[in-house]
């Protein structure tokens, strides 16, 4: 997403391959707003994380925003996580973003199991 203090998406989206993006493209996995999850770290070396609320087509930001929004705050190097759905963040055992999914009951919402985990 980040690379030497700006935005790589339009770079880094050349380099990816479409054929493993469930969202549809490679142009619309960028374009789409969702939930967005980033690790990077700042010119200090201090790692830094990024989470953005939001539901994949409904709410959120596009990966050129999140980009941005990074850069914003200070990111110098960062990838991009996860989104949508799979954008949950948990510390110290406690949730705290707002899950996009549905549970087994439409009132309510629920985190999605992932396996990307930061330590």
């Amino acid at each position: 997403l980040v690379r030497n203090g700006s935005s790589f998406v339009e770079q880094s989206s050349h380099l990816e391959s479409d054929k493993l993006e469930t969202t549809g493209s490679m142009k619309e996995f960028v374009e789409v707003v969702s939930a967005r999850t980033a690790i990077g770290y700042d010119a200090d070396g201090r790692v830094l994380f990024m989470h953005v609320e939001g539901q994949t087509r409904q709410r959120g930001v596009t990966l050129y925003e999140f980009a941005d929004i990074l850069v914003d705050h200070g990111f110098v190097e960062a990838i991009n996580l996860d989104g949508g759905g799979s954008a949950t963040t948990v510390i110290n055992d406690v949730l705290t973003s707002f899950p996009a999914d549905h549970c087994h009951d439409p009132k309510y919402r629920c985190e999605r199991k992932v396996s990307t985990i930061i330590c």
